[in-house]
């Protein structure tokens, strides 16, 4: 696979996977057209800080509504200022026909302890993002931006009137190993029950798995977090044991991505092992 095939692939996923909020929620309902908008052949490649994941989804996004006939990039990160203060930014604001659209981008990546439908059990791979902080945020202060006097005045100097606005928040939900395997997934009322799902299991834990034993995995960096990991994409394949060896020996964080695959290395689930002290940061008991 390329890099102009990866980037397509990717922009798929950030297209036509499932947004992690629900359509119930005011403003974070994807409008039929915008799964619908053909994809292009090739698209730009996100810039030099594309290894930041933040970035890279907002990069291949940009890049896509630029090479898109309907569609008008009209500004990305604006900022809006009231006197010396920075009251906020608007992510992107998109010329769609006769309207323009103010949208709220985010990818986030969650693990679910305890009562998983509390939204105030999901925690990133740094237990200081969670789920509750990052929905409320967008819901009471990004969407609301446009309806701030400096922002207003922002838009009047430019000439713009927003008419909609917009939240696209793609990523995913991992819940425990053994309930991802039963199907038994619990999550907060605010979450799409078709979010994209994974698992997420102990390093204690994955050492002793015995359905673990005999998997072929591959470690997942950020740039690879979007997309599945399909037989084309040339990666490091590694054993259960090569994952253990690598946890105790090499590596130092509170989590690792990987993704589990088939024998034909296609990705056939992902998932997190955490440490005990990411656990503890959460303020969890296991």
């Amino acid at each position: 696979m390329t890099k102009s095939d990866r980037n397509l692939h990717d922009l798929s996923w950030c297209l036509s996977s499932a947004s992690l909020i629900s359509p119930r929620e005011e403003d974070w309902n994807e409008p039929a057209w915008f799964n619908s908008v053909s994809l292009p052949r090739e698209i730009e490649e996100p810039g030099k800080n594309s290894y930041k994941l933040g970035i890279r989804f907002e990069d291949i996004i940009c890049n896509w509504i630029e090479a898109t006939p309907d569609l008008e990039l009209l500004s990305r990160n604006l900022p809006v200022h009231d006197g010396e203060r920075t009251i906020g930014e608007f992510d992107l604001l998109v010329q769609h026909a006769d309207q323009i659209e103010h949208w709220e981008l985010a990818v986030k990546f969650y693990l679910g302890l305890n009562d998983q439908r509390q939204i105030n059990n999901w925690f990133g791979p740094d237990p200081r993002d969670t789920l509750a902080a990052k929905f409320y945020r967008v819901r009471d202060h990004q969407l609301k931006l446009s309806e701030h006097p400096a922002a207003q005045s922002l838009l009047n100097e430019n000439g713009w009137e927003i008419n909609q606005t917009r939240a696209f928040m793609k990523g995913r939900l991992f819940h425990p190993y053994n309930a991802f395997c039963h199907g038994e997934f619990d999550y907060p009322r605010e979450v799409n029950e078709n979010h994209e799902k994974g698992w997420w299991i102990t390093d204690t834990g994955f050492a002793l798995q015995e359905d673990m034993k005999d998997g072929l995995f591959t470690i997942l960096e950020k740039p690879f977090w979007l997309a599945l990991i399909t037989s084309d994409l040339e990666r490091v394949v590694l054993s259960h044991s090569e994952i253990v060896r690598y946890l105790s020996r090499e590596h130092n964080g509170s989590t690792l991505h990987i993704a589990r695959l088939d024998s034909d290395l296609n990705e056939t689930s992902r998932g997190f092992v955490v440490r005990s002290r990411w656990v503890s940061a959460c303020g969890q008991e296991k």
